[in-house]
């Protein structure tokens, strides 16, 4: 999967002949999501990366709502990222530097539901203030976004999720971008269905990642009462003097 996302924007960019930015900043999303789905915190370092090549990119068509996104969304909430991602890893024998799993409770995750439900037509008239090309789709995807970049930072799996849904809405943009003519387009649509296998596959990695790490801290538990248990033993077999 790493060689795909490394090698496909490369080839379709070259084949169309894509602006070489376009190529960089789809092989580094690509890695970058991947990461992210393996629970490693370079995916976020990387993050900040690919949204400004993107930001940048998006603007020179257009498309400001994907700018807003990754400036006013993408960027705040990656650097906040970090740093519950730093304060919150764990190393082991078979992932290695991982974030730890963190919980979202349903009653938490409906409030997430429901402000970003309540933001969704501010947020649309705002991006039609700048006459944002593809308006409702990029409202959806900011609005995704939104939901995504809250339950990574507080580290839920439903994070993966809001990350795959929010795939949709900007690779049905590309299509429509191809649609009109524009082959540029090619090898971010490549990316977007990368992005979504690799986003199915981090819905399956957390998953077995929180698994892990349960099984882990239930072990850890176990050898802390047992050495416990012989240190009392040990006390109780010494003689009183």
């Amino acid at each position: 999967m790493f060689i795909l996302g490394l090698t496909m924007p490369m080839m379709f960019g070259l084949i169309f002949g894509s602006d070489p930015w376009f190529i960089v900043y789809a092989t580094i999303a690509c890695i970058c999501s991947l990461l992210l789905a393996k629970g490693k915190i370079e995916g976020y370092f990387l993050i900040l990366i690919s949204a400004a090549l993107y930001a940048v990119l998006a603007w020179q068509l257009s498309l400001f709502g994907e700018v807003a996104i990754q400036m006013f969304v993408v960027y705040p909430l990656a650097i906040i990222g970090i740093i519950s991602w730093a304060k919150n890893r764990r190393i082991s024998k078979i992932d290695g530097a991982v974030v730890v799993v963190g919980h979202v409770s349903w009653k938490e995750f409906a409030v997430v539901l429901v402000v970003i439900a309540a933001l969704t037509y501010p947020i649309y008239l705002l991006l039609a203030l700048f006459n944002t090309e593809f308006l409702i789709l990029s409202t959806a995807s900011l609005v995704l976004t939104m939901a995504f970049g809250y339950l990574m930072i507080r580290r839920s799996r439903k994070a993966m999720w809001f990350n795959l849904l929010g795939d949709f809405p900007t690779l049905a943009i590309w299509i429509w971008m191809l649609s009109l003519g524009n082959f540029l387009a090619v090898p971010m649509l490549v990316m977007e269905v990368i992005f979504i296998v690799q986003d199915t596959f981090g819905i399956f990695e957390w998953r077995n990642l929180k698994k892990r790490q349960r099984r882990g801290k239930r072990r850890k538990k176990v050898a802390v009462v047992a050495e416990e248990l012989a240190q009392d033993i040990d006390k109780a077999d010494k003689p009183v003097i």
